[in-house]
């Protein structure tokens, strides 16, 4: 009797086993889960995409958002830009400790493309210095303003990121230039693009053509694969300009040039003339502002670069001012001779009175991007504005100043089935942009943007 009794009380005590959870509570149990935290539904590649529509400046903010939106949102980052207002631009630092901290959590990404392209946020010496430490992967460097950096420090960049990177700009002090040019042409062999369009270089060609080398002989070709090149032309320059057109001709893929306001006809005829010889340019953008050259040599050799270059997409004309009728004329050339362009831009003031663009563009009808800056130049109805939907049928951006809209060339615009960016002003009363933007918005359905402001000016 006894040993029952304790029999049943040790049965008794023993602990219940506890039953198994099912595949519906473990369900319960991590949709409970979910709930406490939603944004975990969110996988690490589409968190990324979301955070790819931001621009660096909102994405900054999506720190707090949760643990995962922190550890990725300098992972997706690949530029950093201080300067300009764009959606991509990076905020900026009161101090050299906070612009350090930013620096170092874009470490954890892959930050290619670095620019300092205001005066009010210049680069110096400390930021500089976080930059080599943090940014290994730099390949796109481009600083236009720079204060106090110690030539210690910039050799400690070139040593760094100089055979990485493949484009360049830096837009040196006056006593700083020889320095610059010795250091790019020693260190940088591997560039694509280099932008040498300082105003008080007076050597610009120097390190392009017969740049010295370091055991004391001569180079021909500095930069085997350069492709893009900005830069300053004077009179000077012709013997060189030649030089570098038949060591870099063939390779040149993009060519933008910026000349002096003394250049004589000799000067322009040599450059336009070397142009047109390199066959594989994609891309001509050209800074004239002697005015009296420049309506003797665009008007006589303009039509053999069209003729010549059939690979050219892009064609940008500046000048700082011209005759109307000459200008007419010019718009004419081109509507001859450059059939095959896509992007055209023309910027510039005639001197006299108003000027109606009389000149048809119907034969250039590949255009995608069109840009008429052109000061006392009416853009009217006829013969542009009231068909456009049937000149450009592939138009995505239209940029026109001082232009005459009337009702029919608005049905026009909105005729157009790949318009996404339109920027356009009028030269007295006309239609309220407000007007435009709305029909433009309600009609079609590929607009993104429709402005008076001049921030559309980077699209193109």
């Amino acid at each position: 009797m006894t040993t029952t009794t304790t029999t049943n009380r040790s049965m008794s005590s023993s602990p219940k086993r506890q039953r198994r959870p099912s595949s519906e509570d473990n369900c319960r149990q991590q949709q409970s889960q979910q709930q406490r935290d939603s944004f975990d539904r969110f996988g690490d590649d589409l968190a990324e995409l979301l955070l790819g529509y931001l621009g660096f400046d909102r994405r900054v903010g999506c720190e707090c958002v949760s643990r995962q939106w922190r550890r990725i949102v300098y992972r997706t980052q690949r530029e950093l830009r201080f300067g300009h207002t764009y959606s991509s631009s990076a905020p900026r630092p009161q101090t050299w400790r906070q612009f350090e901290t930013i620096v170092r959590k874009c470490s954890v990404g892959s930050i290619t493309r670095l620019e300092f392209t205001d005066d009010d946020y210049p680069l110096n010496d400390h930021k500089l210095t976080a930059i080599i430490k943090h940014l290994p992967h730099l390949l796109h460097v481009s600083v236009e303003s720079y204060g106090q950096v110690r030539r210690q420090t910039w050799n400690k960049f070139f040593d760094r990121f100089g055979r990485q990177l493949r484009s360049l700009r830096v837009d040196p002090h006056r006593e700083d230039i020889d320095y610059f040019q010795n250091r790019i042409g020693k260190y940088c062999p591997n560039l694509r693009s280099l932008d040498i369009t300082n105003p008080y270089s007076d050597r610009c060609f120097h390190y392009l053509t017969d740049a010295a080398a370091t055991d004391g002989h001569q180079t021909t070709t500095v930069f085997n694969q350069l492709q893009r090149l900005s830069l300053l032309y004077a009179n000077k320059d012709t013997d060189r300009f030649e030089r570098f057109v038949a060591n870099y001709g063939r390779t040149m893929r993009t060519v933008s040039v910026m000349t002096s306001f003394s250049l004589n006809r000799v000067a322009s005829d040599i450059l336009l003339t070397g142009l047109s010889q390199m066959s594989r340019l994609v891309s001509i953008e050209i800074k004239y502002y002697p005015s009296q050259t420049f309506s003797v040599s665009i008007g006589r050799l303009l039509p053999r670069i069209g003729q010549n270059l059939s690979q050219l997409k892009r064609l940008s004309i500046e000048w700082y001012h011209a005759d109307g009728q000459h200008i007419v004329e010019v718009i004419d050339t081109l509507n001859r001779n450059f059939r095959h362009i896509q992007r055209l831009e023309l910027k510039g003031m005639i001197y006299n009175e108003s000027q109606p663009m009389s000149a048809p563009l119907d034969q250039l009808t590949r255009l995608t991007h069109l840009k008429l800056n052109v000061h006392n130049l009416v853009v009217g109805d006829q013969p542009l504005l009231a068909r456009i939907d049937r000149l450009f049928p592939r138009l995505r951006y239209l940029f026109v100043t001082e232009a005459d809209l009337s009702p029919e060339a608005l049905k026009s615009l909105c005729r157009l089935k790949r318009i996404q960016y339109v920027y356009i002003t009028f030269p007295g009363e006309q239609l309220d942009i407000t007007v435009i933007r709305d029909t433009l918005l309600a009609s079609c359905p590929t607009i993104r943007e429709v402005s008076s402001n001049c921030a559309l000016n980077y699209l193109f």
